[in-house]
């Protein structure tokens, strides 16, 4: 079976270690980044099978990440989270083209069935 890779985008480090150990206990691989603009960097270098990424970040935030990675790869699963929600963001983040939406802080067990959920429909396409 092959091992599904993550990409992890978020500026804060303790939040980017903890979400790759949470999906290192649940199967799967990770890439972590800071922030978008070395996401879009690591992109370039490896298969990601999904990314999990903040909005508020320095440099390249996560509403701005988002349609230069779909634009390059639109099959890719994207889900943003942050710790500021507003139903706006929500449906922006939405329309946007993120496959789904998590208020931080969430349920590992919610983050793991959006992941499992996202995958197996990607690889269903």
């Amino acid at each position: 079976m092959e091992v599904l890779n993550i990409l992890i985008v978020d500026d804060k480090k303790e939040i980017r270690d903890l979400l790759e150990a949470v999906l290192t206990l649940n199967g799967y691989s990770t890439i972590k980044a800071k922030n978008g603009e070395e996401a879009l960097e690591l992109l370039r270098e490896h298969k990601v099978d999904l990314i999990i990424s903040d909005i508020n970040m320095p440099k390249i935030d996560g509403f701005t990440m988002l349609p230069l990675v779909k634009r390059l790869y639109p099959e890719l699963p994207v889900v943003l989270m942050t710790g500021y929600y507003d139903i706006y963001t929500e449906k922006e983040a939405l329309r946007s083209g993120a496959c789904h939406f998590l208020t931080k802080p969430f349920r590992t067990q919610e983050l793991i069935n959006v992941i499992e959920r996202e995958l197996t429909s990607a690889s269903k396409t």
